[in-house]
């Protein structure tokens, strides 16, 4: 578990989505992965202090768990940055899974703060398929898709 926000850590996510490659192409169902960033984190350390920056990524994380179905595995995997692995799910639903998270990390409340802390996150996701057959393409997609959704503004989803 990742001491700051309770969350698996980066080496027990990553387990979780290797094992759930493996269900997915044994049973030949969709599998989609996720990473998101939080967006201008610098920005937040800078103006909230790191105490305040702590207490956004346990928003974040107590957020995203509020929203995600009991199979969906969001996993702190460095620094801002969270592994979201999504059993069952196709990238034609990512947009909603994305719009739920965003909707209520939007409203959650950050301890410390008495306002809206108007932090936003970034997505790249991509799903299992027969171009990504492995567990590494798939995080690397992910990840290539979280750079667009960077350049293309921020506070948005891309997927592959």
């Amino acid at each position: 578990r990742d001491e700051l926000t309770g969350q698996p850590n980066r080496r027990a996510v990553r387990a979780y989505a290797h094992a759930q490659v493996l269900q997915a192409q044994s049973l030949g169902v969709p599998l989609s992965l996720a990473i998101i960033d939080l967006d201008h984190f610098k920005a937040v350390n800078d103006s909230l202090g790191h105490t305040g920056g702590d207490q956004v990524l346990r928003a974040f994380a107590t957020a995203a768990t509020s929203v995600l179905r009991g199979q969906d595995r969001l996993g702190r995997w460095g620094g801002e940055e969270w592994l979201l692995v999504l059993p069952g799910t196709a990238v034609e639903e990512l947009p909603a899974v994305f719009e739920r998270l965003r909707t209520r990390f939007a409203t959650a409340s950050v301890e410390g703060l008495a306002g809206p802390h108007g932090c936003t996150f970034s997505m790249g996701a991509a799903q299992l398929g027969t171009r990504i057959a492995g567990l590494d393409a798939l995080i690397a997609e992910a990840d290539l898709q979280l750079y667009r959704a960077k350049h293309e503004g921020r506070n948005r989803l891309c997927t592959a």
